[in-house]
């Protein structure tokens, strides 16, 4: 035990009780000899009636609440409880594994919540400061700092090299935090704080039961820190108990995969039966109310979405080990979920990017996999592969998640196939939702092309990205009308998309959606787009605005920041080059509604100009000028607009003579018929158009 945490044991606790005088090294391991306030608070925590704790019981009976916590440790040290989270004694050695942990070893701490880096600072008394908000004074720092994702760096560590130096730190860490941060229990709830109550779900999900048990063999993981820890965990139970069905629902979602698995894994505290009650029943209510029948959670983000099945399968998974059965029908609900995420994702393993969404490719991962072959699905290690393992799911690579309203379009798996996802669904029931709809993302030959802007930062330096740019419909692939954004509704699909608006066949995919509420907008004006995908080949898209007046419209086509887009100034068609390879064609067409200016904007934002544009947001905190293709028309009434989309591996200099026109708008609102060119053949596509209201 370090300097800094005999201090804790001794000053911060003493906030709790009276300062203690210094002992031998023998009792300063077993923080309840000096401090029994704060014994009775361990030992009120634990349930004395759970078989196995007799001796336990019997130290307390005999008011020996020293001697009660000493054996409490070794109990867990040797009984079953968390055996899915134990692992093997590793032999000693002054081997060090570097990198994170021995960077934390430092108090510097990489927090990938974030995509951070930075040395924790301390407190007057010798403690980390878990308020700090980071080297870009963002709140999400702080966050993520108390997710503890150190925890596992530093159970990894050990395991690797089995140096003591990692569970000491762990052991300090553990004190200085407990200690610190007492919760009996909080009552912050939503409220940004160490103990927010996503938080709390997130420490109980993973970091605080993994560590407790992997440190077991360790004795550096004394009787203070391991009784610390135990009351911690029961702080942490009472909160979630009090406070967790708070938040967004990826948040709840969280929380009661959080109980759920601490009552499992922690059985002899008090009140454990009633937590996993209380949690299976939540989350019943959730994957019933908050994801629909196709497996989307109903934010609309597909990152969140991520979170929600992980959460999902962390309780089924953690049921299984702990010889519980799950419902069947909560099985096959947490089955559909990550259905939903290996049909959408691209030939490259990334999610679609919508809503507050980073470019996330989740099927890299081994616990993906794992996860693949708990519901044994072959067809799944297919996709994620890129068709190197598995069995090739049957039919079409394309699937329109109806209820969502999110429809994937593929021409296949393997890496040179095509991928676009066309959003037709509702806004999205948390603040997590962009103002997308009908946003067009085409990812082709390894390479993203027409992407969605991302979500920038949510608080601190950067945030302004976030709030006056990425959530609004300027940063997506569709259009605005009089300078106006889509309005944040619907939050949720009450039915799923009409059968009558899509079609998945062998050789085409087609669908249509209309968005017709702009907020501050005069009149009465809709968007209505079909896209019409000819597989291996091409993408046709027409846009009618139906207008009571005249009006402007903006149409953006937003490149990725490695790309390069060239613009023909003169019929306004574009090339946007990807990397590592292939290109896609922008072409409008020549004789819809007249373009008055197209121009390709990059890095664009206040107070030289009225609003951000040509913006990018890799993942959390990366903000990059993007170049993006506006256009801009002034319609007298309602108008037509139709675009080729022509993707290919070559140089844009390699490209065939492309072109596309209107053939028939005389009902715009019932169908609209172009003619494509390309090099020397040429194709008729009729498209209906008639608005989905």
């Amino acid at each position: 035990m370090t300097l800094t945490t005999l201090w804790l044991v001794f000053g911060a606790i003493g906030a709790i009780a009276a300062s203690i005088p210094v002992a031998s090294e023998t009792n300063i391991d077993n923080i309840c000899v000096h401090n029994a306030s704060l014994a009775e608070q361990i030992i009120a925590a634990v349930n004395l009636t759970f078989p196995g704790l007799e001796q336990v019981a019997a130290a307390v009976r005999a008011k020996n609440l020293g001697l009660a916590c000493e054996i409490l440790a070794q109990y867990y040290q040797n009984c079953s409880s968390g055996s899915w989270l134990r692992v093997p004694a590793v032999p000693p050695s002054g081997k060090h594994a570097g990198g994170q942990a021995d960077a934390a070893l430092q108090d510097i701490f990489t927090l990938s919540g974030v995509g951070e880096t930075a040395k924790i600072p301390r407190n007057a008394d010798g403690g980390l400061d878990w308020h700090y908000t980071g080297p870009r004074h963002d709140i999400e720092f702080m966050n993520c700092l108390n997710r503890h994702q150190v925890f596992d760096v530093l159970l990894d560590a050990h395991q690797s090299t089995g140096n003591a130096v990692y569970a000491e730190k762990f052991g300090d860490l553990v004190v200085d935090w407990v200690s610190h941060l007492p919760c009996n229990p909080c009552t912050t709830g939503t409220m940004e704080s160490p103990w927010r109550i996503l938080e709390v779900g997130i420490r109980t999900v993973d970091p605080w039961p993994r560590a407790f048990y992997g440190f077991q063999h360790a004795p550096e993981f004394n009787t203070t820190a391991r009784v610390l820890m135990l009351l911690g965990v029961h702080e942490h139970g009472l909160a979630l108990v009090k406070y967790g069905n708070q938040g967004a629902p990826n948040w709840r979602m969280q929380q009661y995969a959080g109980l759920a698995t601490i009552a499992l894994a922690f059985p002899e505290l008090s009140g454990a039966a009633a937590w996993l009650d209380q949690s299976l029943a939540g989350m019943q209510r959730e994957i019933e109310g908050e994801v629909y029948a196709d497996g989307v959670e109903t934010e609309q983000t597909a990152g969140y979405d991520l979170m929600s099945a992980n959460n999902f399968y962390a309780v089924l998974f953690t049921l299984t080990q702990a010889g519980r059965e799950a419902p069947p029908a909560y099985a096959r609900a947490v089955e559909t979920m990550f259905n939903y995420i290996a049909l959408s994702i691209d030939q490259t393993g990334f999610l679609p990017r919508n809503g507050d969404t980073d470019h996330t490719a989740p099927w890299r991962s081994s616990a993906m996999q794992e996860i693949a072959r708990h519901f044994n699905r072959s067809d799944w290690q297919y996709i994620y592969s890129a068709g190197a393992q598995g069995t090739k799911p049957s039919g079409s690579a394309s699937h329109l998640f109806e209820w969502a309203g999110q429809f994937v379009m593929k021409s296949g798996y393997i890496l040179d196939d095509h991928w676009a996802c066309f959003d037709v669904g509702p806004y999205g029931s948390s603040g997590h939702a962009h103002r997308d709809k009908l946003h067009l993302n085409i990812r082709a030959y390894s390479s993203m092309l027409l992407v969605d802007s991302g979500r920038f930062t949510y608080q601190g330096d950067g945030s302004i990205y976030h709030s006056q740019y990425a959530t609004f419909t300027r940063a997506h692939n569709t259009f605005t009308i009089d300078g106006c954004d889509q309005s944040a509704a619907p939050a949720v699909a009450v039915k799923p998309v009409s059968n009558s608006t899509w079609t998945i066949t062998e050789d085409h995919d087609y669908a249509r959606g209309t968005m017709a509420s702009y907020d501050g907008l005069k009149g009465n004006a809709s968007h209505t787009r079909a896209v019409l995908y000819i597989k291996g080949q091409y993408w046709v898209v027409v846009d009618v605005i139906a207008t009571d007046r005249p009006r402007s419209v903006q149409a953006t086509w937003h490149a990725h920041p490695n790309s390069t887009v060239t613009l023909d100034p003169h019929a306004f068609s574009a090339t946007v080059t990807g990397v590592p390879r292939g290109c896609i064609a922008v072409v409008p067409a020549a004789d819809g509604a007249s373009w008055g200016n197209a121009t390709v904007v990059s890095g664009q934002q206040p107070p030289e100009f009225a609003k951000f544009q040509g913006w990018y947001s890799e993942s959390y905190l990366d903000h990059r000028p993007a170049p993006t293709l506006v256009y801009n028309a002034a319609i007298r009434g309602s108008a037509v607009f139709a675009w080729l989309l022509y993707p290919s591996p070559t140089a844009p200099a390699a490209l065939p003579s492309l072109a596309i026109a209107i053939k028939d708008a005389r009902t715009p609102q019932q169908s609209v018929t172009v003619g494509v060119t390309v090099g020397t053949a040429s194709h008729t596509h009729t498209l209906v158009t008639t608005p989905v209201l």
